[in-house]
């Protein structure tokens, strides 16, 4: 047989192999992760989509279950791996004047601060909670600052989450954590801020005791680059995209090691 023909099939066979390999952990999933949807819909929004799609595309041994917050059980949340907490439509800063909002959330807000031992990823919203949750004091900005912005982050300690020291984050939040809230920094070390207009965030944080991680930016993004502002080039967008990725990609590995 020809040298390339042999070549040729070599490649097929290893393609194959892979293929085989990869149908085979997608029957076998034995660990599973839950997405909590944040959001008041129990539809799954265009941002859980991607989240889900991420960790099937890279973990096809992985089992993602999202479930709506007012679902919360924990049993079966306690045989997972690692929870999700997503970003909402709805504002923790409400919570102080809508107490009946807060209560709706007490079952997410127990999970994060007593009942989960295992890795937690917070985003926007979920961040917000994890603040929250460990009485710190979340903030309303006058004004919208940031609408689906890209703006990079300087990480100032680099870790297995992030291990760079610079990425590129999707902003969509009025709500936020302040940098010098005295409860924040007694139980989260304070990795990544962004001075937003007069605004002073914490963009990354990491709790000193417990495995959570909470981002206010959206590593997940959009799916599509039509939702961003027109002046974002496509090469930041996907940029942006692929360092979020990366990012939830990181967490999924901490969970499973």
């Amino acid at each position: 047989m020809p040298l390339f023909k042999t070549k040729i099939f070599s490649s097929i066979r290893r393609a194959f192999n892979k293929l085989k390999i990869k149908i085979r952990l997608a029957f076998k999933k034995t660990h599973i992760i839950y997405i909590i949807n944040n959001y008041p819909s129990k539809a799954k929004s265009e941002r859980i989509i991607r989240l889900e799609n991420i960790i099937r595309i890279n973990f096809p041994e992985i089992k993602v279950k999202t479930i709506h917050f007012s679902e919360i059980n924990y049993y079966n949340l306690h045989k997972s791996k690692g929870l999700i907490l997503t970003g909402s439509s709805l504002n923790v800063s409400s919570f102080y004047k809508n107490r009946e909002m807060e209560h709706l959330f007490r079952n997410e807000i127990r999970l994060i601060k007593e009942t989960y031992k295992n890795p937690i990823l917070a985003i926007c919203f979920g961040h917000q909670l994890a603040a929250h949750a460990f009485n710190s004091k979340v903030k309303r900005m006058a004004y919208r600052v940031v609408s689906n912005d890209i703006i990079s982050l300087d990480v100032r300690f680099p870790d297995k989450l992030i291990p760079h020291s610079t990425v590129l984050v999707n902003l969509n939040h009025k709500d936020y954590v302040d940098p010098y809230d005295f409860e924040l920094r007694k139980h989260f070390r304070i990795i990544g801020t962004l001075s937003l207009d007069v605004y002073d965030t914490v963009q990354y944080m990491r709790h000193k005791r417990k495995p959570i991680f909470a981002v206010q930016f959206h590593p997940e993004n959009h799916i599509g680059n039509y939702h961003y502002p027109p002046h974002i080039s496509d090469e930041v967008i996907d940029k942006a995209k692929l360092d979020g990725e990366k990012i939830i990609n990181g967490f999924v590995r901490l969970c499973i090691i």
